[in-house]
């Protein structure tokens, strides 16, 4: 489940979600694609991936 693969390659980096949310904002930027969410809305997003909430991109 891609659930569960997110948060194990999460964990195994040893970042919690909202270092997570920060870097794929940073990331997003450097690569010219300026974000329109903030990081607590990213870091909800991540939240509800792990948990099967959402998929990324819906």
């Amino acid at each position: 489940m891609m659930s569960s693969a997110l948060r194990g390659a999460r964990e195994a980096q040893g970042w919690t979600q909202d270092q997570l949310a920060g870097r794929l904002l940073r990331l997003a930027e450097s690569r010219g694609a300026a974000l329109s969410v903030s990081r607590a809305s990213l870091k909800q997003m991540v939240s509800d991936w792990e948990r099967g909430k959402r998929k990324p991109g819906h």
